[in-house]
């Protein structure tokens, strides 16, 4: 009985080392995703702004009397 209540108690503290070892690597995960957002989100704002910058450059260049041609000659895509 002795034994068997040993063992209990050895494969619960198991359990319990197991179920720590899980909290810390989903912590460290999470922790290893907030920080990719972040410097995702820092990364495509200056982005954003250069593409919206160039996107209304080349809107006004067209007009609604622009023709094809002087869309190709401005090179827009």
């Amino acid at each position: 009985m002795i034994q068997t209540q040993r063992r209990l108690v050895m494969l619960d503290e198991n359990v319990k080392n197991a179920m720590s070892q899980i909290g810390a690597q989903l912590s460290s995960r999470l922790d290893a995703l907030t920080a990719l957002v972040e410097v995702t989100r820092d990364y495509a704002r200056p982005e954003g702004e250069a593409l919206l910058e160039a996107v209304n450059a080349k809107r006004s260049l067209i007009t609604a009397k622009s023709t094809p041609d002087d869309v190709r000659r401005q090179k827009i895509f």
